[in-house]
């Protein structure tokens, strides 16, 4: 007797993760990967953090370490998670706006020659104006 048993469907999932970073913008969409990967067996999400620097700083001051490189290219069918940043942190330090832009156009660089047909680009909050750079939201409407 055959088994009906199907395979899961792995979604490979690169979340980048810019300076100043909005700490939500990971835990909230990751939290719901987490869960529906204890709740069901159909699709397995798995989820690498990666951005331009090993480390960053967030916007509640808990530093984020052992983020992967930008990688030269991503497979077929991966998710793209592009997470907000914060101009002002927990402790009311101001970041500095030219300086984060600099170091958000290593990203927007790398979306750019990255994304590619087949796809899924999810960008939270002002993780949106870095797709937008690098002509991903062109000709598209977008909330």
């Amino acid at each position: 007797m055959k088994s009906s048993a199907r395979q899961p469907v792995d979604i490979a999932v690169f979340v980048v993760i810019p300076s100043s970073l909005l700490l939500l913008d990971v835990a909230g969409p990751m939290e719901v990967l987490r869960k529906a990967n204890s709740e069901q067996d159909a699709v397995r999400y798995t989820v690498t953090y990666i951005g331009p620097s090993a480390t960053v700083g967030s916007s509640i001051g808990l530093q984020i370490a052992g983020l992967s490189p930008l990688p030269a290219s991503l497979p077929d069918g991966a998710l793209v998670v592009v997470p907000g940043t914060i101009d002002v942190l927990l402790d009311q330090t101001v970041v500095d706006r030219a300086e984060a832009y600099r170091q958000e156009q290593v990203i927007v660089d790398w979306l750019r020659l990255a994304i590619r047909p087949g796809m899924c680009l999810v960008s939270i909050c002002s993780g949106a104006l870095m797709a937008a750079r690098a002509g991903l939201l062109d000709g598209r409407d977008c909330t």
